[in-house]
């Protein structure tokens, strides 16, 4: 099987970010096009998430995905954000991880 190609946009070509999750069987990519897809390679199965904004990185670890955006913003502004998505509860819970008192460590625009 293969995973369905992520469409171009804004000029961009590719698979920025790829995760395996082992244990799974399951690949994700990310793409410029917004989109998080999953392969499971055991059932040879592809879906798909539509975030809107282009994946940067992606990462698993035990059951989690984390997913990091990036979205250009002005200077001072946000320029990325990370959003996690928890596969060990279903239906699967996701998080957002902004700017905030509590999370400071998101990226900003230069």
């Amino acid at each position: 099987g293969a995973i369905d190609a992520h469409r171009s946009e804004r000029g961009k070509y590719g698979i920025p970010a790829v995760a395996l999750w082992k244990e799974s069987k399951k690949v994700f990519t990310g793409g410029a096009d917004g989109k998080i897809k999953m392969y499971d390679y055991q059932g040879n199965v592809t879906t798909e998430q539509v975030e809107g904004i282009e994946v940067g990185a992606l990462c698993c670890a035990s059951g989690w995905l984390f997913v990091g955006f990036l979205n250009p913003g002005l200077p001072g502004q946000n320029a990325g954000f990370v959003k996690a998505y928890n596969f060990n509860k279903q239906p699967v819970e996701n998080f957002n991880f902004a700017v905030s008192d509590q999370f400071p460590a998101a990226h900003h625009a230069l």
